[in-house]
């Protein structure tokens, strides 16, 4: 029996408990490649823990659970299990790019010919060190890429080099002014 009820049957084989809450989890059988994948219920706690660890990665479970009104150990468990269900998939450092010397930030929509396949797109865009994040889109472009570059030199150099690779027929940039990051509703 799956987590939320769906079971997989296998002559001459008991049946696999499979889900764990939240995760896409792989399992293989034979040649079947099963994925599962199961929608992790959340209370109000939860809810408000994530809400708090968006905000403060860095807070202790003794802030946490002052907050949310449970025990350090509850705290811990709950944190954990989400952990485990795999929707806090890490806990990593903000940094201000800027301060670094990435002092500008664009978005550039690229089109691809239509031979080029998404793994292809994605590939490529991915070996540009100046290049945060891919994203393939639906519709018209192909993909959303989310980069950063010292300056507008800089920015189109990398532009000329996304132009130059794996067939790509065209972009549009989009350059930010300034950002607001808003936390996502838990």
């Amino acid at each position: 029996m799956f987590g939320n009820g769906i079971a997989l049957a296998c002559p001459g084989r008991r049946f696999a408990s499979l889900a764990r809450a939240g995760r896409k989890n792989r399992y293989r059988l034979g040649s079947i490649a099963i994925v599962v994948c199961v929608k992790v219920e959340l209370d109000d706690i939860d809810h408000e823990l994530l809400r708090l660890l968006t905000r403060d990665g860095r807070a202790t479970y003794s802030e946490l659970s002052a907050r949310v009104g449970l025990s350090i150990a509850a705290t811990k468990r709950r944190v954990d299990r989400l952990c485990a269900n795999g929707v806090i998939t890490g806990f990593s450092a903000q940094i201000d790019s800027s301060k670094l010397g990435w002092a500008v930030e664009a978005f550039i929509e690229l089109r691809f010919r239509g031979t080029v396949t998404p793994d292809e797109m994605m590939r490529s865009m991915t070996e540009i060190q100046e290049v945060v994040a891919v994203f393939t889109i639906a519709g018209d472009p192909d993909i959303l890429v989310w980069m950063r570059a010292r300056d507008h030199a800089h920015l189109r150099d990398v532009i000329t080099r996304l132009r130059q690779r794996d067939r790509a027929m065209g972009t549009k940039t989009l350059i930010v002014l300034e950002s607001r990051e808003q936390a996502f509703p838990h």
